[in-house]
């Protein structure tokens, strides 16, 4: 007889049926005589851990949640377990541990959830932060014939955060009247009136 059938059952044989984590007694009865053994139940040990989802990509401060699916060695999936999230190399992600990741910084990082000493990977790639607006300086402007203004480009994430090192291109709407350089450069030609338009990843802004 099993002190503890929740924890482990015994048949009539002896078999010994593991039920759930904790301890109980075994009693065998011969004759009047008791013998009875202790048995312990552990958890059944994780052999694999699968994070999802595989090979993302994130723009510099997006997030993402990060889930691991753990498994005993017959495959099947198990639950309550301790999960450790880090990323390797460090400063590229912030990890939460619920594994909510923040990206920081471009470049390509490993995020790896461990459980009872094993460990599941996928590679995060982060990409720089997608232009949200362009602003355009001056927004109006006066050029002479002949003469020559630049007009500055701004570009921001959707926080409002300044971007650099971004392709930017001016069209000038007549270019009889101005023209402009890739630059930003606008030289009068006759005069008129004329919109100079620079683009961005495909945002635009007009002056």
């Amino acid at each position: 007889s099993s002190s503890n059938s929740s924890i482990a059952t015994v048949s009539a044989s002896g078999l010994v049926t593991a039920i759930a984590q904790g301890s109980a007694t075994i009693t065998a009865n011969c004759d009047g005589v008791n013998g009875s053994a202790q048995v312990s139940v552990t958890p059944v040990p994780v052999a694999s851990v699968a994070v999802e989802p595989v090979g993302p990509t994130l723009a510099i401060g997006e997030q993402l949640q990060f889930r691991a699916t753990l498994k005993d060695q017959h495959g099947a999936t198990l639950s309550e377990r301790e999960i450790k999230w880090s990323a390797s190399p460090g400063g590229l992600v912030g990890l939460s541990a619920s594994g909510l990741a923040v990206a920081n910084k471009e470049g390509a990082v490993e995020v790896i959830a461990e459980s009872e000493g094993v460990k599941g990977t996928t590679r995060l790639t982060v990409t720089p932060a997608p232009v949200m607006a362009i602003v355009l300086t001056p927004a109006e402007a006066s050029v002479t014939v002949g003469g020559t203004i630049t007009l500055v480009a701004a570009l921001t994430d959707k926080s409002g955060g300044k971007l650099t090192g971004r392709e930017v291109t001016f069209r000038s709407s007549a270019e009889k009247v101005a023209t402009v350089s890739n630059r930003g450069a606008v030289t009068g030609q006759t005069e008129g009136a004329v919109e100079i338009t620079a683009t961005a990843e495909g945002k635009q802004a007009t002056a």
